[in-house]
């Protein structure tokens, strides 16, 4: 399952209107922050900007080991996951 922000390719050709994409790429250099808690998954963007998610969305996820769960990267897909190779 990927995660997608459509808003972006909407406003692509506005010159007047800036979209933050759900994850940008390292050029960018906007980095996440993500956490796990209560069986829900935690992305927060600059800007305080929070999406949650349920881990149960992920089964990958919701039974990884913590040390799977902190071993990500941010690429310009998504947020890769690289002991499960998932990327959401």
């Amino acid at each position: 399952m990927m995660i997608l922000d459509m808003d972006q390719s909407r406003h692509k050709n506005q010159t007047n209107q800036h979209s933050m994409p759900l994850f940008t790429s390292g050029k960018q250099e906007k980095k996440v922050k993500v956490t796990f808690g209560k069986g829900l998954l935690f992305v927060e963007h600059e800007g305080n900007k929070q999406q949650v998610f349920p881990l149960e969305f992920f089964p990958k996820l919701a039974n990884a080991t913590e040390e799977e769960r902190n071993d990500w990267v941010q690429t310009d897909k998504g947020i890769y996951f690289k002991q499960l190779d998932l990327l959401i």
